[in-house]
């Protein structure tokens, strides 16, 4: 079990647990780098910048059904 399944489950994680820290920050890093890239790219460019947005997302969310709002 990853750790974010297991917080997903309501289990407590000491912040300083090795396990914690490689996988929430590799996770942090990966976000702050996709905004990082998605901040840069053109908007004008919407399939980078679509392909981008959706790489942050996770397999669960890219496959969940988004209604616009009016």
């Amino acid at each position: 079990m990853t750790v974010f399944e297991a917080l997903r489950t309501g289990q407590s994680y000491d912040i300083r647990d090795a396990d914690y820290q490689r996988e929430v920050h590799g996770e942090i890093d990966r976000c702050n780098h996709l905004c990082w890239a998605i901040s840069q790219t053109d908007p004008a460019d919407k399939p980078e910048s679509n392909s981008l947005k959706m790489s942050c997302c996770t397999v669960k969310c890219k496959t969940a059904h988004f209604s616009r709002r009016r």
